[in-house]
């Protein structure tokens, strides 16, 4: 990537992004009866900035400073500066400018001092998180722009561009957002004010972003950061919650969400929906009893709360996928788990058989005094007592 300049009939190149070009001798007065001319050149899908931090005052009928688009003086010039003034700014058309400088032989000047620079405004991003910017920006943004942005992350992932600010001629001047590779894509969005959130999603991995300016009022442009965004998540907690994706603001259009609750074994998950706020029929929040959506529905819910399902295992999964129309606040839901009771064990108090006292012991069975002797020993403990009565 070159840009190639032709001073005074003798050429040489310089790598871009930009340079430098001033009259001979700058800051000190130029020289009588010049004839100067620089040809400026990239590649074709770039474009060159010309910044001049100092114009001469000239003396316009004798002595000029011109700049054409293309890499020839053919055209009529698209800017002649022969008086003083502050900062100017040229942007060329196409990838080339052809600048001039002529003098005569009475007064002279200072002169001038340029800075130039590539434009590259078609930009391919790959990084998890980035920023995109109208041209010149913070400063005004250049007329006649035509720029573009193909943003990719990772399949399975979704992009959200959030704008930091968005200032453009509303006539005229435009982004425009599309929901995949190119502008082929439907459109998502065209803007030249801030979006109702702020922010745009984009349904699958890619999402397009042009934006182009005509030849009349400039703005401050805007500046807009992107992020990989996955909505959903695997919760174990016993208990938690969560909520739509910019809860309580309004939810975006074209989310992917799942979640999957997966608590103890031979326990069951209590759901609670405490809030919701979502289009009907279009953007439910629908759970189901198990790991998937091919499992039983236990239900679906866009404005009817607070309601409460529970599962007939430890899972449940939930979805939320709202369309491309209507949004609203979203939801909020708690959930819970949900055990069998389980009673504690029973603790006979009662000495078992065969212990304390043992069955046959203390007196044990089998030696117990046979009857006859026990009624012998009745009729001495009787004679006992009449002797000692006497």
């Amino acid at each position: 990537m070159t840009l190639s300049m032709t001073l005074a009939g003798q050429g040489y190149s310089t790598a871009c992004p930009g340079g430098q070009i001033k009259s001979p001798n700058y800051p000190h007065n130029y020289d009588d009866n010049l004839n100067l001319h620089w040809r400026l050149t990239a590649p074709t899908d770039q474009r060159i900035i010309l910044n001049f931090t100092k114009l001469p005052a000239l003396e316009c009928c004798c002595d000029f400073l011109k700049i054409y688009a293309g890499s020839t003086a053919d055209h009529e010039p698209i800017a002649t500066y022969c008086s003083d003034k502050e900062e100017t700014l040229i942007a060329s058309p196409g990838n080339a400018l052809f600048v001039t400088f002529s003098s005569d032989e009475t007064v002279s000047d200072s002169g001038f001092s340029a800075t130039y620079f590539c434009l590259d405004c078609n930009k391919y991003l790959t990084n998890p998180t980035g920023e995109i910017s109208s041209p010149l920006y913070p400063d005004n943004y250049i007329n006649d722009a035509s720029c573009s942005w193909l943003i990719e992350v990772p399949e399975g992932k979704q992009i959200l561009l959030t704008f930091v600010r968005l200032e453009l001629e509303c006539d005229s001047d435009k982004v425009e957002i599309y929901d995949g590779k190119d502008d082929g894509a439907d459109l998502i969005v065209d803007l030249c004010t801030y979006p109702s959130e702020n922010a745009v999603l984009s349904s699958s991995n890619t999402l397009y972003v042009t934006f182009t300016s005509d030849s009349s009022t400039t703005f401050p442009g805007f500046l807009a950061t992107y992020t990989e965004y996955t909505c959903g998540d695997v919760l174990t907690d016993s208990s938690g919650s969560f909520t739509s994706p910019n809860y309580p603001g309004n939810y975006y259009s074209n989310l992917n969400c799942e979640w999957t609750i997966r608590v103890e074994e031979n326990c069951i998950v209590v759901l609670n929906v405490i809030y919701v706020d979502t289009e009907c029929e279009w953007d439910e929040l629908k759970a189901y009893d198990g790991s998937n959506s091919d499992c039983s529905l236990l239900g679906s819910f866009c404005d009817n709360y607070p309601q409460t399902v529970q599962s007939t295992s430890n899972t449940m999964y939930l979805t939320f996928n709202p369309d491309d129309s209507g949004v609203g606040r979203g939801f909020q839901v708690l959930y819970s788990t949900k055990c069998p009771t389980v009673s504690p064990p029973v603790t006979n108090v009662y000495p078992k058989i065969g212990t304390h006292p043992k069955i046959g012991t203390h007196p044990k069975i089998g030696i117990l005094p046979k009857i006859g002797s026990i009624v012998h020993k009745l009729i001495d403990f009787k004679k006992s007592l009449l002797f000692h009565k006497k």
